[in-house]
């Protein structure tokens, strides 16, 4: 297993938690571009609430389609440009519950489903399923929903 985060901090506390847990993980800083050619294809990759925050998301598919095994799986989750996430994930969370801090998220940038299945299938992948991702209070877990409307994840195989 490979992690893969530009922050360092971001690598360290996942490191640092990898150790108390006895998880043997390759942990690497930096952007897909350092992983260097197709030898170094995997199985299963997760893109998990990243694709919003980078400068071209196309592109950012590509590379993780060059990195995908032929018949691999991508499970990517993100959030969809809807008026609720608008609501809920930039003003709620940011402004008034202070979750994250003001500036995470540019709601510009969130992907609807439509258009990132068009960036899947232009990068040689198949959607399988889109699912919403929502918080359960009473539950106090994520759980997957039928409606994609703020948070989603999508499977994909790599054709």
């Amino acid at each position: 297993m490979t992690g893969l985060d530009a922050s360092a901090e971001a690598i360290q506390a996942a490191k640092d938690h990898a150790s108390v847990v006895g998880l043997d993980i390759d942990y690497r800083i930096g952007d897909l571009s350092i992983i260097p050619n197709e030898l170094d294809q995997f199985d299963v990759v997760i893109a998990s609430e990243v694709i919003e925050h980078v400068p071209n998301p196309q592109s950012f598919i590509q590379e993780i389609s060059r990195l995908t095994k032929p018949g691999g799986k991508l499970i990517i989750t993100t959030l969809n440009r809807s008026l609720m996430s608008l609501l809920g994930a930039k003003i709620f969370a940011e402004y008034l519950l202070k979750l994250v801090p003001v500036g995470t998220h540019d709601w510009r940038k969130f992907i609807k489903p439509s258009e990132l299945n068009s960036m899947l299938t232009s990068a040689r992948f198949k959607p399988e399923v889109v699912k919403g991702i929502c918080y359960s209070i009473s539950e106090d877990e994520f759980q997957l929903a039928a409606n994609p409307v703020v948070n989603y994840a999508v499977s994909a195989i790599k054709c």
